[in-house]
């Protein structure tokens, strides 16, 4: 993705380590605290002028997924796991460009700090929508800015898994080497090289997919299984 792109999900990642929100990467230490807890689903997001709700609720992901390809060594050392992709299909073509696009719509109100940018509903639903205003506006009240590696950010789609009730999750390798800095100019963080694996949940809705939750799945808060790129 594009460093637009870049600069929007280090946004996203600045607010949720806010103790006042509960975003989707609950772990990576951007600015603040990071103990808020991760997004997970759970009952049917509201939904936007003319769509229509999911059939039924879809159960919360109480535990993150079993993960036998990745095992603690008697150090506790975990395991990186090997760099994969999902195999390819039409319907994961539709919801990548869904993703893809909710990201476009994102950079353009992250650049402007407008959190209520109209166009954030068009592939975004909540909770997900609600995380990524919160986020918007809290850089925009903390007077912070990000700046991001243009060549360092990348994405890899490893899995998807098509849930009942049509709902689809992705689980993603995402990188995303950034800085912060406060409103003096203070960096606030530095850059970070180390990868997370995300579960990103796609809901249909009677005018499409949309990205509606976000789970961090990484086994340990100072380690990723992703394999770089």
């Amino acid at each position: 993705m594009l460093t637009a792109t870049t600069l929007a999900t280090t946004a996203v990642l600045v607010a949720c380590s806010s103790p006042d929100t509960a975003l989707g990467t609950p772990r990576r230490v951007v600015a603040i605290d990071p103990t808020a807890v991760p997004i997970r689903p759970g009952p049917a997001p509201a939904t936007e002028r003319g769509a229509s709700t999911p059939a039924n609720t879809v159960p919360a992901l109480t535990q993150p997924p079993a993960r036998p390809d990745a095992v603690a060594a008697p150090d506790t050392t975990w395991v990186v796991r090997p760099a994969v992709t999902a195999p390819p299909s039409a319907l994961l073509d539709e919801i990548t460009a869904v993703y893809d696009a909710a990201w476009a719509d994102l950079n353009e109100a992250v650049a402007t700090l407008d959190e209520q940018n109209p166009d954030l509903g068009r592939h975004l639903a909540e909770p997900q929508l609600g995380s990524f205003r919160n986020a918007i506006r809290h850089l925009r009240e903390q007077g912070r800015r990000v700046e991001p590696d243009p060549g360092g950010q990348w994405r890899r789609v490893e899995a998807m898994t098509v849930r009942p009730h049509e709902v689809v999750d992705l689980e993603v390798c995402v990188l995303d080497p950034s800085d912060t800095f406060a409103a003096d100019g203070t960096r606030l963080t530095s850059l970070e090289d180390r990868p997370q694996r995300l579960i990103e949940t796609f809901w249909k809705y009677g005018d499409g997919w949309k990205w509606t939750a976000r789970e961090w799945i990484d086994p340990s808060s100072t380690f990723s299984d992703c394999a770089m790129r």
